[in-house]
Order: structure tokens, then sequence, then C-alpha cells
């Protein structure tokens, strides 16, 4: 498995297996959720250099928080260890309708998450971020994940 260290989790998303490009066969089978969750996110980064990372972001804490909480109620803790073991499990779903749910799980997250963020200003000071642009970061980010989610279902 290749791991990609363009952003600090994609630890948790396999970007290929080099043993599966020397099968014809395997290369046919069923991507899974992992690999496409990152080839949405490698599209999103080719395409808008500018505000990509804080998009990225977005969907890379609504698939940890969720995770994070499946890992809550299917071991019984809030934990790191917990929260991996889930994300280990999540990107090896091959099954549409369950990769539909995990979307749909991301998308909800981030329709409900409010604005917390601070980021640095242009003078260095540490300031909330505007309302309208988080609503905007936020709306890109569920609009990625929608369309990945309509492909499936297409």
């Amino acid at each position: 498995m290749q791991i990609s260290n363009n952003y600090p989790y994609n630890i948790y998303y396999p970007c290929g297996d080099s043993s599966r490009a020397e099968n014809p066969k395997e290369q046919e089978s069923p991507k899974t959720y992992g690999e496409i969750l990152n080839e949405a996110i490698q599209q999103e980064k080719e395409s808008r250099e500018d505000s990509i990372a804080k998009n990225v972001s977005k969907i890379y804490l609504a698939n940890l928080n969720t995770a994070l909480l499946e890992g809550e109620s299917l071991y019984g803790s809030l934990s790191f260890s917990n929260m991996k073991k889930v994300l280990a499990m999540r990107n090896l779903e091959i099954d549409s309708d369950k990769i539909q749910n995990l979307l749909s799980d991301n998308i909800a997250f981030l329709q409900e998450q409010d604005n917390h963020e601070s980021r640095l200003d242009e003078f260095g000071n540490l300031s909330s971020l505007p309302q309208h642009i988080f609503e905007a970061e936020k709306s890109k980010a569920v609009d990625i994940l929608s369309e990945i989610l309509q492909g499936i279902k297409a």
C-alpha cells in the first residue's frame, strides 16, 4: 500500500497497492471507500489550488469525527486507537450501500458543524473566522462529498 503524505491525515487513505496493478482482474474490482475519498480529494486539489486546504480539511475533519463517534459506539470509549480501527475498517469498505451511509454521515456532520474556527489574520493576530467564509467552505466540502455520493448512486 502506498501512503500519501500530502496532508497529516492521509495516513488513513490508501492511495493504491502495487500488487493490484499486476493482476488485471483485481483492477476491475470495486473501489474502496478510502480510494474513492482519496481520488475525490486529489481531483479537488488539482482543480482548485486557492482554497483547497480549507475544503479538504473539513472533509478530513468530518471523516475523523464520525469515525471517533463510531469507535465510541463499537468499543465503548472515545479514543484515538478506536478511531484508527474504525478508519482502517472504513477505508477497506467496498459495499456501495455502506459507502453511501459513510458519506451521508460525513455530510450530516458537516451540515451540523458550528463555526469555532480561528485563523491568523493579515497582521498575524488570531481571530475568529467570519461566518460567511466558514459557511462557504463548509458548503463546498458538502458539495464535494455530495458529488461522490451521487456518483456512487448513479
